[in-house]
């Protein structure tokens, strides 16, 4: 990822940098996608069958790259390779010592992810528990969520910045994903449930513009650098947030379902 995000804006006009970003987002909801489905029907002729199929498509990706995907970068831009600015830490400090304006940005993306992360590692014991949800509706909700992300991403993200800007593009969006997030909790059912989590993907737009922004701060050369530092700030969040969000919803979990500590009152726990 922190390959590909360099990429793409290596490749890619300053102008044009926040829809692509959305396109990448994109691809990866429409692989997930596919997954999904692929691995469900592999798993019913052989248990080793998804994985062998994923290596096979893995192993295609890797002959394109190496023979037919051209270097992004001209010589004269590649920064040496060095220890420091490759671990996660100095990755995160390297970037901050050289751009101290990313600080804020990066930080912000630290606080949002670690939430983003908190809320998915429960998010099926949460509807389980909450809503009674059964595997086959989560099968539904998450190819719901990656056919609207994928809408979303291409189609949404470079009108919304012709209409309102990038500054209002970035703050719209994520103002409605706060409020999304939000009612997602204070969600009574399962259908307004869902009805918050889209409103939480229509404030998706604001992440291909901040990518856009933040990769304007940045010499051409140091595009990877901030790819990696990203990458390393989200890994820390996988660490931090699973631990302590599944702390809080084990403490409410063990009572009633439709009591407001654990989202919102409710009269049914169905879909």
């Amino acid at each position: 990822m922190s390959a590909a995000t360099a990429y793409i804006a290596d490749v890619t006009a300053p102008e044009q940098r926040a829809a692509r970003f959305g396109y990448l987002t994109a691809a990866l909801s429409t692989g997930a996608a596919a997954g999904f489905l692929i691995g469900g029907f592999a798993g019913e002729v052989g248990i080793r069958t998804p994985f062998w199929i994923a290596a096979g498509v893995a192993f295609v990706n890797l002959l394109y790259a190496f023979f037919f995907l051209p270097e992004s970068l001209a010589r004269e831009h590649r920064a040496p390779l060095k220890w420091r600015s490759i671990h996660p830490i100095g990755a995160v400090a390297g970037i901050w010592r050289d751009y101290p304006i990313l600080k804020p940005w990066q930080c912000a993306v630290l606080l949002m992810n670690f939430g983003a992360t908190g809320i998915n590692s429960i998010f099926v014991l949460y509807v389980t528990f909450r809503f009674d949800w059964t595997p086959r509706i989560i099968g539904f909700y998450a190819t719901f969520v990656m056919l609207s992300g994928i809408a979303i991403q291409t189609g949404l993200v470079s009108r919304t910045i012709r209409l309102l800007g990038e500054r209002r593009a970035l703050l719209g969006g994520i103002g409605l994903q706060i409020l999304a997030t939000a009612a997602c909790g204070l969600a009574a059912t399962g259908s307004l449930f869902v009805a918050s989590v889209f409103l939480m993907l229509l404030g998706g737009v604001a992440e291909p513009v901040r990518q856009a922004i933040n990769n304007r701060i940045i010499g051409a050369s140091d595009r990877g650098r901030l790819s990696g530092s990203e990458r390393s700030i989200i890994s820390l969040n996988g660490v931090i947030a699973p631990t302590l969000f599944a702390l809080m919803f084990a403490s409410v979990a063990t009572g009633d379902p439709h009591a407001l500590a654990v989202g919102a009152r409710s009269s049914s726990r169905r879909f």
